[in-house]
């Protein structure tokens, strides 16, 4: 006579392969999310600064602290020179061409700009990317590179950066004390659920798996660093008494608007927030150029003359 201990046994058995099944299926969702994020596709520039009216810029390479090549554009303005030069850093999956409507607004107000592409991005070294969590050190590694050049005044450097480009212009900004002003545009400050579901949904399409820290584990295991540490709050403490400028769209669905807005709210003064009403992620540029360029020329204007 068959138990019932032995019945029970083989009525469970369908039950734990169909847990097994569904927990690899969320395995194999979160780490194909986390590759996404770690190992972006890449991009180059189809463009030339001369497709945007930008006749007289030359490439340059130069080395980053963890030794890769980083491939960029230093743009010589068209109007009026200050001497005064803002480099600008692009977001996930871009290059140093997504950049170059910004690089015109600055170049037609006298300013000399510095594109270039992070690592793991566009023509730069490197194999993965970390988020922002040592992007950074890449914009760190930049101003030094200006800094060095005879034709470059070092103190006179400012930097811009969109969405993961924020994030990096930010721990730069808190790393090199000598940066004299930060625009962060579309940014974000940690990869807390509130804040990666969109972007995850973004990336893949689809919504992101039940258990974020997955794919935060994920992440960690590809890139070799605590990305699920990233926290910018601190960082933000450390750029005052430097003039910081928040810019996002209120119809931002990548990046959640209320991320800029937390920054603002925890950076000290001076600090300035500039919300594009109608504003998508990446585009605010197009949305009311007047406005833009107006705010982007006076916050710099100030910036610099503190």
């Amino acid at each position: 006579m068959i138990s019932r201990r032995y019945l029970l046994l083989i009525a469970l058995i369908p039950v734990i392969i169909g847990v097994v099944l569904v927990l690899s299926y969320w395995v194999y969702r979160a780490r194909s999310q986390a590759r996404l994020w770690v190992y972006p596709a890449r991009n180059l520039p189809q463009e030339t600064p001369a497709a945007y009216g930008l006749p007289t810029w030359e490439t340059v390479t130069f080395t980053n602290g963890a030794g890769l090549e980083l491939v960029g554009w230093l743009i010589e303005p068209l109007e009026s020179p200050n001497g005064q030069t803002v480099i600008l850093v692009h977001g996930l999956s871009g290059h140093r061409g997504g950049m170059l409507p910004r690089a015109a607004i600055l170049a037609h107000a006298g300013y000399r700009t510095f594109l270039f592409d992070l690592r793991n991005h566009g023509e730069s070294q490197g194999t993965v990317t970390t988020i922002g969590y040592e992007e950074g050190d890449d914009v760190v590694a930049a101003a030094a590179y200006l800094r060095s050049r005879d034709d470059i005044d070092p103190e006179l450097i400012a930097v811009w950066g969109h969405s993961l480009g924020a994030v990096a212009v930010i721990n730069a900004a808190a790393a090199d004390p000598n940066l004299r002003a930060v625009i962060a545009e579309s940014g974000f400050p940690n990869l807390e659920p509130d804040v990666s579901t969109p972007i995850v949904k973004a990336l893949t399409g689809r919504p992101p798996v039940p258990t974020t820290g997955w794919v935060l584990w994920f992440m960690e295991r590809e890139t070799g660093v605590p990305v699920g540490q990233l926290n910018l709050y601190p960082a933000l403490a450390q750029i005052s008494p430097r003039p910081i400028l928040f810019i996002h769209g209120l119809a931002d669905e990548i990046v959640l608007p209320m991320n800029s807005e937390r920054m603002y709210a925890a950076a000290t003064q001076p600090k300035t927030l500039f919300l594009v009403p109608n504003g998508d992620h990446g585009v605010l540029n197009h949305m009311d150029p007047a406005a833009y360029s107006q705010q982007i020329r006076q916050f710099l204007a100030q910036a610099f003359a503190q």
